[in-house]
């Protein structure tokens, strides 16, 4: 089994470090502010993204909290978890506030391998190493950044959700980092196609023994591989032959696929606004109940 396909992934969690979107091509500077992603805000010390007059998106392992967008403080009134969609626990919440927000965005479609995506999130950042092949000094918190990086595929990681994830390639690609949470990552339209979750980082343990000697750096590079990383073994019953080849990218961040048809369906029950074609397959939909219900 090869740990590349199951993602060995760590929740971007307040209680850790709280850093936000890395994207820099400088050694000296970090990524500027953003000014773009206006409807991305606060929720306590992570993210939210708000996706509804009313609504706002964001993940369940932070804590549901007041949502502060441009200053203004939308205060929470409720709030619903995402239950299990495809088959296992889902990363997802939405939180409920009183107060109209002045703006929203819509649910994007299903995104491909390859194609461009924006992610938006708040907190700290970092830069370039002198050595040129990994992110460093990461520090400071509370300002919104946004970075480009492209999505490598979808998979179904159990106790998360369906997941859109991105590798770290090369200086200047966007990574998330803890306090990310609840930001999100955005296609070429400007639409919402997932909610910021976690890190991972293919050469990775999260605990317990045995622990490989040879773990790549966090927020490396591909160019930071330079020797490759292999290992064999058991660890928690499973069997695993890593092998990653040199050169090859092996950190990345993971969003909550929100283009997922199961996901749509509970977020748009739950507040979210759908684009005018959702609206009029929600309309047929409705209308064919109806007509049901009359037969």
């Amino acid at each position: 089994m090869k740990l590349k396909s199951t993602l060995v992934i760590s929740a971007l969690a307040t209680a850790a470090l709280s850093h936000a979107v890395i994207a820099t091509t400088s050694t000296t500077a970090t990524g500027p502010e953003d000014f773009t992603w206006v409807y991305v805000g606060r929720v306590g010390s992570a993210s939210g993204v708000a996706v509804g007059p009313h609504s706002v998106l964001t993940v369940q392992h932070i804590s549901a909290t007041d949502f502060v967008l441009g200053g203004v403080t939308y205060h929470k009134t409720g709030a619903v978890d995402a239950p299990n969609l495809n088959g296992t626990h889902t990363d997802l919440r939405m939180i409920t506030v009183a107060e109209t927000l002045p703006g929203w965005y819509e649910l994007g479609q299903s995104p491909v391998a390859g194609s461009g995506v924006t992610m938006v999130g708040y907190g700290a950042t970092g830069k370039v190493a002198a050595s040129g092949d990994y992110y460093t000094d990461i520090t400071g918190m509370g300002t919104r950044r946004a970075g480009d990086n492209k999505i490598d595929g979808t998979v179904k990681i159990d106790g998360w959700g369906v997941a859109n994830y991105a590798y770290l390639h090369s200086v200047g690609e966007a990574s998330l980092a803890a306090g990310d949470s609840g930001g999100g990552w955005f296609d070429s339209t400007g639409r919402l196609i997932g909610i910021n979750s976690f890190i991972f980082n293919d050469t990775d343990w999260t605990g317990g023994t045995p622990t490989p000697p040879d773990k790549l750096n966090d927020f490396g590079f591909a160019s930071f591989n330079k020797n490759g990383w292999t290992w064999s073994g058991e660890y928690g019953g499973q069997h695993y032959d890593i092998d990653i080849a040199p050169g090859t990218a092996y950190f990345g961040s993971g969003a909550i696929d929100v283009t997922n048809d199961e996901v749509r369906r509970w977020a748009f029950q739950n507040g979210a606004v759908p684009e005018p074609a959702s609206l009029s397959v929600l309309g047929l939909g409705a209308l064919a109940l109806m007509r049901r219900r009359k037969s």
